[in-house]
């Protein structure tokens, strides 16, 4: 939906974040949320009345607030936080944020004290000195697991102060589990590629429906659980008990298929994630050892 300039003028100090009509993130926060929630679900249910003639029912969320269980900070010298909204090549210093759990908003708060103190390890885009280009913050829903990332330009890889910033952060950092990701030096790409794990491991514990996961660093997940559980809740009622055969397209970790698996003789999961696929080939052959599954 979008969200006109006129609307974006709104005063800052009448939305619950000081950063609001800056980032890019959050622009109608200034909107009562039943309208917010109006606004962008009527169109799609518009569509399912017009072309096929279905009827869905719309859930106003729980929650609002602290609900995210992901967040990719950038880091410019003497700024970590989110693009300007409108200017990709501008970054609004963000201190804490509304939509993201309080353990990410104190783990970014140490990781700033850290990075501002040693200011040199972050990456200059305009001059290419410097390391650190992004923060990524994880959290589990159900588990309270949490894994920080940190991804350096590739030059970081081995080096002297790669070794005592590791030090550093094992010190002060709340998180189970840090890795350290690198990329190339013109490389926009938060917690990809080559890594090393500097604590714990390279994924992070979640549970829904009763079953765990093994989530990997660098796959996917649903940022929202909390509400995404209802969807679920919907979807697995309605699973025709005759259906024999299960395709879990873009399937990351076999999320579905782990979910809505016991339902299906025959699981066929599709991907393009290695670290994403050995996870779920691993869970589908443990949690459904008699089942024909092929990821």
């Amino acid at each position: 939906i979008y969200i006109s300039q006129k609307w974006i003028r709104t005063p800052r100090n009448s939305v619950n974040c000081e950063y609001y009509s800056l980032c890019g993130g959050c622009n109608g926060q200034h909107i009562k949320y039943e309208t917010q929630f109006h606004l962008k679900t009527k169109p799609i249910i518009d569509e399912f009345q017009n072309i096929f003639q279905i009827f869905p029912q719309v859930q106003l969320p729980d929650k609002i607030y602290h609900y995210r269980n992901r967040m990719d900070f950038v880091t410019f010298p003497e700024k970590i936080g989110l693009r300007k909204r409108g200017n990709f090549r501008k970054i609004i210093d963000i201190q804490t944020c509304n939509i993201q759990s309080k353990w990410a908003n104190d783990e970014l708060k140490i990781l700033r004290n850290i990075f501002f103190e040693h200011s040199h390890l972050i990456y200059d885009r305009k001059t290419e000195n410097g390391f650190l280009k992004y923060i990524t913050l994880r959290r589990s829903f159900e588990t309270e697991d949490s894994l920080t990332i940190l991804t350096f330009n590739e030059d970081f890889y081995q080096t002297e102060q790669e070794t005592s910033l590791a030090n550093k952060i094992l010190k002060l950092s709340a998180a189970n589990h840090i890795l350290f990701c690198y990329t190339r030096k013109k490389g926009e790409i938060s917690a990809s590629g080559s890594y090393k794990v500097i604590k714990g491991k390279a994924s992070y514990q979640e549970k829904i429906f009763g079953k765990k996961f093994e989530i990997p660093f660098d796959s996917f997940a649903q940022p929202n659980l909390a509400e995404f559980q209802n969807i679920l809740d919907f979807v697995y009622s309605y699973i025709d008990p005759k259906s024999e055969t299960m395709i879990d397209l873009f399937c990351g970790i076999g999320f579905f298929s782990l979910i809505f698996g016991e339902k299906f003789k025959n699981l066929y999961g599709f991907d393009v994630c290695k670290s994403a696929i050995e996870k779920s080939n691993l869970s589908i052959k443990i949690t459904f050892s008699r089942q024909k599954n092929r990821f």
